[in-house]
């Protein structure tokens, strides 16, 4: 019997079936959130704030699952991912679609991993450098030296103390133009979902939360955006439907 998500497999190990089994639970919580909290849109209001709202409508609609903000643990363990190769998986992934790197958003951030592998000591992220858990990332050419950087998915679908890991997401604002910090969340996105990698969660999905005044009719669009190979990452955004005048 084939696929009631993508109609291409005859189980639930395909790609296509882990990722699309959730979009109708991320659709619903998100429609909630831009009907009942238009205000937080509206003004504009931190992301955090935002991703908190979009959490409580995402456990509502996945009430058998834990689904936590920021959490930055791996059982009882600091959440460890290799960070070696990634400037490689995504030259690959474009060179396999014979794109050369020309993308003026991609390159730099492609630079900056570099350097940050090749100098660095200390990587950070945003937030409290105090924060007892980091993700620690291992040089190339020196597996002894450790590279640490804060990256706590915005939102994650799992069950606490086991490694059933569902659904993992990062959201910016429509108003954050940072185009390294949005593939920096593509990146960490694939790797989250990567199928033979550490975390093996089933869908990622990189979600653009509107600024300003929200329309009042839409729809919402996932489009899939993997530059990690086989992993299974979607974009998704809200688009007006609205008629214009």
């Amino acid at each position: 019997m084939s696929c009631i998500f993508c109609q291409m497999c005859s189980d639930n190990t395909c790609l296509y079936h882990r990722a699309y089994q959730y979009h109708a639970l991320i659709e619903h919580a998100l429609r909630r959130f831009i009907k009942e909290d238009r205000y937080l849109s509206e003004l504009d209001v931190n992301e955090r704030s935002q991703t908190h709202k979009l959490a409580e409508y995402i456990q509502q609609a996945m009430p058998e699952y834990n689904v936590d903000c920021e959490f930055n643990k791996n059982l009882t363990m600091d959440k460890i991912l290799d960070f070696t190769k990634i400037v490689e998986e995504v030259k690959t992934f474009l060179n396999g679609r014979g794109r050369e790197i020309t993308n003026d958003a991609l390159e730099p951030i492609l630079e900056q991993l570099r350097q940050e592998l090749e100098r660095s000591s200390e990587i950070y992220d945003e937030g409290d450098l105090e924060e007892p858990s980091f993700l620690q990332f291992t040089s190339p050419d020196n597996s002894d030296k450790k590279y640490i950087k804060r990256v706590f998915p915005d939102i994650i679908a799992h069950l606490r103390g086991t490694s059933m890991n569902k659904v993992v997401i990062e959201a910016k604002k429509e108003s954050n133009k940072n185009k390294q910090a949005r593939w920096f969340d593509l990146i960490k996105l694939g790797l989250f979902t990567k199928t033979d990698g550490q975390f093996g969660y089933d869908a990622g999905y990189f979600i653009e939360l509107p600024s300003g005044r929200p329309p009042r009719k839409f729809k919402i669009e996932f489009k899939p955006r993997n530059i990690i190979r086989n992993s299974n990452v979607f974009i998704v955004k809200v688009i007006s439907s609205e008629s214009e005048k």
